[in-house]
């Protein structure tokens, strides 16, 4: 009786350390690890591969906190896809835009900047008032642009989610996330290529205005310009600036603690970091270095599929064409260990049957099934590379409207050249019967002459005298 209840302690005892200890390399391989997992401080951490989605490291990820100022990176995604790409847009500021507290440009009613400006003001300043400008430019009220912005994140996988507004500038509950869920929306954010262009960014110099002289902005992610910023890194005092850093927000409010949203690239291996409620500046990003550094010495990614590239083709009933090329948008890609060979990534592709017309181009048609040394750790999606209208009824065996009108095509023009080479045919025999004649007739008029000639001739021998 003794030693069972002393064995029912130490179990206790051992699952409640389990229970304590932060989770890491769960997602991305059981080999051994090379260092110790990251000693983080701030309330909530992860780190994520970008690019399989895999979770390196995680410690409470999935606590309800507010997110501050890292909310503006939906706005800033939202902006960018919404004028598809034209930065030179010119927007005027509304006057609800104006006298914003905290972080702000100072933006003036009627004031008219592009679209570019304000985003590196947002991005870099974290300037409020330009979110809130942006914000009734794109949706039209700002709580109309967080019905776009809640949409967008349940979208990307995001769940636990719900904004108010564009700039996280609230202490209240109903704007809430997870730092798992920032670091999904992080990842979507750096598909962009200008949204990661300006995340990047360190300083930026505004052009004047109609109603300002020109302004300069500064990053406050200090992982980018912390030459003079100090952080305790794992109990080893350095500084912030992190040569491998690519991005991303900062945040900052009394119910949100000092947070912040990283990404950093070494060698093709794109991470992403997200450290919440931190008690102090430093301990966000000294969260960040820590967690970076642990996971470019403890994995690589694997390229199964490139971004875009060809993951074969499916077959669409009824359909304009029946034929139709996949690609995988976002790539295909798996998060190895340091030790693991790259054939340990294997993949799957896997195409959906009885598609039918019509379908539009993006349209999910497959999924590429992802294993680590035969374990699924993942998917990704295959799409139609194009749009699929309604075709002809022919499409319903398959037969593309182009083979069908091709089909068509190639018979007539064989009914064209038949008919061409018959009558030229006929028109050679024609001629060759007339010339046969002819020469028939030529002939039997030689012979005719011939017999007269010798008539003639037989006449003459006949004469008496």
């Amino acid at each position: 009786m003794k030693n069972r209840l002393i064995s029912f302690i130490l179990a206790f005892t051992v699952l409640l350390v389990f229970q304590a200890v932060p989770v890491y390399g769960a997602q991305a391989g059981s080999a051994a690890l090379d260092t110790e997992a990251p000693k983080t401080v701030c309330e909530a951490d992860i780190l994520i591969d970008s690019q399989s989605g895999q979770v390196l490291y995680e410690k409470n990820a999935d606590k309800l906190l507010t997110p501050a100022s890292m909310t503006k990176m939906m706005t800033a995604l939202l902006t960018i896809e919404h004028y598809k790409g034209d930065l030179d847009h010119k927007i005027t500021v509304p006057k609800e835009a104006v006298g914003i507290t905290g972080n702000s440009l100072n933006i003036k009613e009627g004031e008219v900047f592009t679209v570019k400006q304000l985003l590196y003001g947002l991005m870099l300043h974290s300037s409020n008032d330009v979110a809130v400008c942006l914000a009734i430019n794109v949706g039209g009220s700002v709580s109309g642009f967080a019905d776009m912005m809640n949409a967008r994140a349940k979208k990307v996988g995001a769940v636990h989610t719900h904004f108010i507004n564009p700039n996280g500038l609230t202490d209240s509950h109903t704007h809430i996330t997870t730092a798992r869920d920032m670091s999904k929306i992080a990842a979507e954010c750096m598909k962009n290529s200008t949204f990661r262009k300006i995340v990047g960014t360190s300083t930026y110099t505004i052009p004047a205005t109609n109603k300002s002289k020109e302004r300069h902005v500064k990053s406050t992610n200090m992982l980018l310009r912390g030459k003079k910023f100090k952080v305790k890194v794992n109990g080893e005092t350095r500084y912030a600036k992190y040569k491998y850093a690519t991005g991303i927000k900062t945040g900052l409010m009394n119910e949100a603690g000092y947070c912040f949203c990283g990404s950093a690239t070494k060698n093709g291996t794109k991470l992403i970091s997200v450290s919440m409620k931190g008690a102090e500046d430093q301990d966000r990003f000294a969260d960040a270095i820590s967690m970076f550094e642990y996971g470019f010495n403890n994995f690589h990614t694997e390229e199964l599929i490139a971004k875009g590239a060809s993951a074969g083709h499916v077959w669409i009933k009824y359909g304009h064409f029946t034929r139709v090329d996949t690609v995988v948008t976002d790539g295909a890609y798996v998060t190895l260990t340091s030790n693991e060979a790259s054939d340990m990534a294997t993949k799957k592709i896997v195409m959906k049957k009885g598609l039918t017309a019509p379908l539009s181009k993006g349209t999910k048609v497959g999924t590429v099934k992802l294993y680590e040394n035969g374990e699924k750790v993942g998917t990704a999606d295959v799409v139609l590379s194009k749009s699929v209208k309604k075709g002809g009824p022919w499409t319903a065996i398959y037969i593309s409207d182009w083979t069908f009108i091709g089909g068509i095509i190639i018979i007539i023009l064989f009914l064209i050249l038949f008919i061409y080479f018959r009558k030229r045919g006929k028109r050679r025999r024609r001629k060759r019967d007339e010339r046969m004649a002819r020469m028939r007739e030529e002939r039997a008029l030689e012979i005719a002459k011939e017999r007269a000639r010798s008539a003639k001739r037989s006449s003459d021998r006949d004469w008496p005298f």
